[in-house]
């Protein structure tokens, strides 16, 4: 996208342009703090943060609210070593048999996760294609879609538990043993509604409460991110189009005012002749955006 930018105008757009490229969601850093340690990268007019893409090719696409994060490390052990399966197995607990039965009960049965006190809601935008989301997402044609009502709700506005990581004997090589000792990674995605720290809290809740057998466990807690939707007392900048023409985010305004004056707007009801007319909102449930200057720096 940076590069295609670039192009468009022939390497000399109409202001200066900086480019940060980080890596925090592939390496873990902590790129958080990164840019108070070094405000002088990061001082601009505006930040375009590109990194949702549009929701199709010719499809512009404003992405206004992202699921927040939370993440916790799940540690189970039950005995001091491994012992041999064929004389303490049965009533020797299994640590990694626990840890499976526990990760299990995050998920119902149709997929959906179950955590009390973290609710979604359904989504009132425009849908996602299932064919769309399935070469996207890459998934097997023999293999189902997970978790109930729509695409966009499952995507945009509910919560979704996923382990993203497991400590435990490799298959190759693997005894005849009862695991004393397995760990987990749990990363949980945040409606855009609700405070991410208040629901890793209600994650860690359901962990230590629910592990079979009356085996405990221990959470340590990890990475939150509070995303939330863009409030209209924010002061955002918009993407000025090509050569001064069409801005590339529609909804932006060449003179700096609030695209959306009636505040009406939303992903179903865009009042004919808005500013916001033909914009796919994604991740937000109305049009509360503040457009200010039409200037991309990043």
């Amino acid at each position: 996208m940076h590069a295609a930018l670039m192009r468009a105008f022939e390497g000399r757009p109409p202001c200066t342009v900086r480019v940060i490229v980080e890596g925090e969601e592939e390496w873990g850093g902590p790129f958080a703090e990164y840019p108070r340690a070094n405000p002088h990268l990061f001082a601009s007019d505006a930040i375009v943060v590109a990194d949702v893409g549009n929701a199709r090719i010719n499809e512009p696409t404003f992405t206004t609210a992202l699921r927040g994060m939370g993440a916790v490390t799940v540690e189970c052990r039950t005995l001091q070593g491994s012992v041999h399966s064929g004389m303490f197995g049965g009533p020797a607990p299994d640590a990694l048999m626990a840890l499976i039965g526990l990760l299990a009960t995050m998920r119902d049965g149709n997929g959906d996760t179950c955590i009390d006190g973290i609710e979604g809601f359904d989504w009132d935008g425009p849908e996602f294609a299932e064919a769309d989301f399935r070469e996207l997402a890459g998934v097997e044609p023999d293999q189902p879609l997970v978790g109930t009502g729509s695409i966009a709700s499952r995507l945009f506005s509910k919560p979704v538990i996923n382990v993203t990581g497991i400590d435990a004997p490799a298959t190759e090589g693997a005894i005849n043993a009862v695991i004393p000792f397995a760990r987990a990674r749990v990363s949980l995605r945040v409606p855009p509604d609700q405070d991410a720290t208040a629901a890793r809290a209600a994650l860690i809740r359901h962990l230590q409460t629910r592990a079979p057998w009356g085996v405990k466990v221990s959470v340590i807690p990890e990475a939150v991110d509070r995303r939330r939707g863009f409030d209209p007392a924010d002061r955002l900048t918009a993407i000025g189009g090509p050569r001064g023409g069409d801005p590339a985010v529609r909804g932006a305004r060449s003179d700096g005012q609030d695209p959306c004056p009636q505040r009406e707007c939303g992903p179903r009801r865009t009042p004919a002749g808005s500013p916001c007319a033909g914009l796919v909102h994604r991740g937000i449930r109305g049009c509360r955006t503040r457009l200010n200057r039409p200037i991309m720096v990043m």
